[in-house]
């Protein structure tokens, strides 16, 4: 196996071996690395106010009630949906599951109505209102108002992490949710979206990775042939990183971070990886040794990353550590049995 930055070693050389000097030191390191080998630096001129406001009438879906939220700046505006289950009140708050959505209609990108049966508000942003998901994207949506003129610009999964956040301001505010239980979660490109935002915004206290693979929660270094790499992705979806990840196309090992690197900035909050047996091209090899190697920096917080001790099982939902693996039969999607053992991990974190 490739050698691998490690964690819990500073660039200048330094052991880190305390969660305090985790948080001061070696943190905000790594999360300045992705910053400037991967994701793309946020600009200043997207520190820009943001307004909210209830789109039409309140509409019960399901016997639920489901809620559009414009979003705005002077230049800009964004819609997401908040679909609230019947026993959310001010008095009985619930904890929220966030989806970074790539379609426009919430019922169709996730199971909602079992989400909220299970007693939990649901929330979902169509990223391309944020920005546009495509060659364009940087014409569309945030750039035109921040740009991305500075040294390594942001791409679009940062444009898309930004404007999660600004629903999390929003959520900080709704009277029915538990504004420090908010779940984030995506598939595929979303879930790259997520770890990211996860780790960037650390007011989202659970994340879900489905399928995110290179860029996500997949490894950079030692692909198999059959795997997208860094040249692959580079090459095809540029855009959706800072230019200067595409450098490293063909060499991987000389890049200053790697992907198990993103799931310790979770730390110690917890992170749910789902990978599928056919899915290749999402490297699940490569998911779940990001989720091993990850787990030294939970250790700092008392806490256990992945426990697994054994070769992994297709279909076993590994959820005893703060970190959570499952490994699908199937290819590239999500089903409602991955949905479940999320929401069993997630159960109970926030409920006990």
């Amino acid at each position: 196996m490739t050698a691998y930055p490690e964690i819990l070693k500073t660039c200048s050389g330094e052991t880190i071996d305390t969660a305090i000097a985790w948080e001061t030191y070696r943190r905000p390191e790594i999360l300045a690395l992705f910053s400037n080998f991967v994701y793309g630096n946020m600009p200043f001129a997207c520190q820009l106010p943001v307004c909210f406001s209830e789109e039409g009438e309140e509409r019960t879906v399901w016997g639920y009630r489901r809620r559009k939220i414009m979003a705005r700046t002077e230049t800009l505006a964004f819609f997401f949906y908040l679909y609230l289950p019947d026993e959310a009140t001010h008095r009985n708050r619930v904890p929220v599951v966030f989806y970074n959505m790539f379609g426009w209609e919430p019922e169709q990108a996730a199971p909602v109505q079992e989400i909220l049966k299970r007693g939990y508000a649901f929330c979902a942003l169509p990223v391309n209102g944020v920005a546009s998901d495509s060659p364009h994207s940087f014409e569309t949506g945030i750039f035109q108002i921040a740009g991305r003129n500075g040294i390594n610009p942001w791409g679009a999964i940062s444009a898309w992490a930004w404007g999660a956040s600004r629903v999390m301001d929003y959520l900080e505010t709704v009277r029915e949710i538990l504004p420090d239980k908010v779940a984030v979660g995506g598939h595929s490109r979303g879930g790259k979206t997520a770890l990211w935002e996860f780790a960037v915004d650390q007011r989202f206290a659970a994340c879900l990775s489905l399928n995110s693979g290179c860029g996500g929660a997949s490894t950079s270094r030692d692909k198999g042939p059959d795997c997208e790499s860094v040249a692959s992705i580079t090459a095809n979806l540029g855009y959706w990183f800072t230019e200067r990840f595409q450098n490293y196309g063909a060499k991987e090992y000389l890049l200053p971070v790697d992907q198990h690197m993103l799931l310790a900035l979770a730390a110690p909050r917890p992170v749910y990886v789902v990978s599928a047996t056919e899915d290749l091209w999402a490297d699940p090899d490569g998911e779940l040794r990001s989720c091993r190697m990850a787990g030294g920096v939970y250790a700092l917080y008392g806490r256990e990353g992945l426990i697994m001790n054994e070769p992994v099982k297709a279909d076993k939902s590994y959820q005893d550590g703060t970190i959570a693996y499952h490994r699908r039969t199937g290819g590239h999607g999500f089903t409602a049995a991955d949905w479940s053992y999320f929401l069993d991990f997630t159960d109970k974190i926030f409920r006990e």
